[in-house]
């Protein structure tokens, strides 16, 4: 298992997520693409011509997930594994499907939401559906 792919969003279970990936990437010498997914298109009118604040305070908020990306890289690669950090712009379940099938990943490894049933109802469960299209075996993490 060479390369790992391994999407975090940033929430309490994310340090968790991170050891789990650096063990596995420990265990089989792999290279781990560490990927945060932003839907930028599903908020159009951010990027409109709308208020100066609406798109300075996207644009912050991005900055500050890219830096966050970068940082989760840096704690990996100063552990000794080979890290490659994305930031990606898309829709979460094809974005995650579309940089496995990219990068040929041996595995996704990413965390899983303790969610109510009406909550999966109405907003979907991106790990199903990851695990649904994967090209390949996929480990949840608890937080």
């Amino acid at each position: 298992m060479k390369t790992i792919l391994g999407p975090v969003k940033f929430s309490p279970g994310t340090d968790k997520l991170l050891e789990v990936i650096e063990k596995m990437a420990r265990c089989f010498e792999s290279t781990v693409y560490l990927m945060h997914c932003e839907n930028l298109l599903q908020e159009p009118a951010d990027f409109s011509a709308g208020p100066r604040e609406v798109r300075d305070r996207v644009a912050q908020e991005l900055k500050g997930e890219l830096h966050e990306i970068h940082h989760k890289g840096e704690e990996l690669r100063a552990a000794g594994i080979t890290t490659i950090s994305l930031l990606v712009d898309g829709d979460v379940v094809d974005t995650i499907i579309k940089q496995a099938n990219k990068i040929k990943a041996d595995m996704i490894i990413m965390g899983a939401r303790n969610r109510s049933l009406i909550s999966e109802m109405i907003e979907g469960n991106i790990g199903i559906n990851v695990l649904r299209k994967a090209p390949c075996p996929v480990l949840f993490v608890k937080p």
